[in-house]
């Protein structure tokens, strides 16, 4: 498992907090245990930290280095998870080379 809590964001759109859980996984991620991990981390850091009302929005993204099931897809979309999968992600690193 690995998460990391991006620093906050100060720019145009406003103060913004960005959590990130990453996943190494060959083929299709189908397992729910990411998002319940990302959910989970975030909300204890909020609660204990008790930024809640300070912050203007909070991001929450899973990446996956293979694909995403459906399951998870609508998972995601349902906690307003963002998703990015390995070829998003390789086609990010390229694009901002």
């Amino acid at each position: 498992m690995c998460f990391l809590l991006l620093s906050e964001v100060n720019d145009e759109i406003g103060n913004c907090r960005v959590y990130v859980q990453i996943k190494k996984k060959d083929g299709i991620c189908n397992e729910d245990e990411g998002i319940k991990q990302l959910e989970d981390i975030v909300k204890s850091k909020e609660k204990i930290e008790g930024i809640e009302d300070k912050i203007n929005n909070i991001y929450k993204v899973l990446v996956c280095t293979g694909e995403f099931s459906d399951r998870i897809k609508e998972l995601a979309r349902d906690k307003n998870i963002i998703l990015i999968d390995g070829i998003q992600l390789v086609r990010m690193c390229i694009k901002n080379i």
